[in-house]
């Protein structure tokens, strides 16, 4: 009985990370070794007093499908403005046209905050994340393979983060909870794709 198969010995390419304020970084994303996109882009003021009262009114969307049918259950779910209809059924496209397939998962939600979050693995496919208030989340940046601490990153409020394959991601550490009422919860999209 072998207790490693083949596949346990072959090393996986090394996966890049690449970063840009302009969308146009957004095209590096088609480049195979490309495993995480960071999209830091200013987040549009009706963007970010959407998210306030959306947070206010405890608002917490789910969806499952192709973009266009995704946007109709959300908007079922609750009224969305049209700087959000246009933000999410924008990104939403994106990744569909990126993954080839339009079948997606979308959650838009306040993730409770904890005080010390593991790192988990953000899933196989293609997920794209972004955080419209609070704390944006972190993740560990690949090193060489011999290298015993990952450096953790962290994107900002408003970026967008597109992912492939699994990596290690967190919501940052939330400082003593009761101690804290003036840190702003989280309000998070995730976007994945289904197999």
């Amino acid at each position: 009985m072998s207790l490693f198969s083949e596949a346990s010995w072959v090393s996986l390419p090394r996966r890049s990370v690449v970063a840009g304020r302009d969308s146009a970084v957004l095209g590096e994303f088609l480049r195979p070794e490309v495993g995480l996109l960071l999209w830091d882009r200013p987040l549009p003021a009706p963007l970010r007093r959407g998210a306030r009262e959306m947070l206010q009114a405890g608002a917490r969307l789910e969806a499952e499908g192709e973009p266009t049918a995704l946007l109709d259950s959300l908007l079922a779910q609750a009224p969305l403005p049209q700087a959000w209809l246009a933000e999410l059924g924008g990104l939403a496209l994106l990744l569909a046209g990126f993954a080839g397939r339009p079948q997606l998962r979308a959650r838009l939600e306040a993730p409770c905050p904890e005080p010390a979050p593991a790192f988990r693995d953000s899933g196989p496919g293609l997920t794209l994340l972004c955080t419209y208030r609070g704390p944006a989340t972190q993740w560990l940046a690949p090193g060489p393979p011999e290298a015993t601490g990952a450096e953790i990153r962290q994107a900002a409020t408003g970026s967008v983060l597109l992912l492939r394959g699994a990596w290690k991601l967190r919501p940052p550490p939330s400082p003593a909870l009761s101690a804290s009422p003036g840190s702003p919860p989280r309000l998070l999209l995730r976007l994945e794709t289904l197999p």
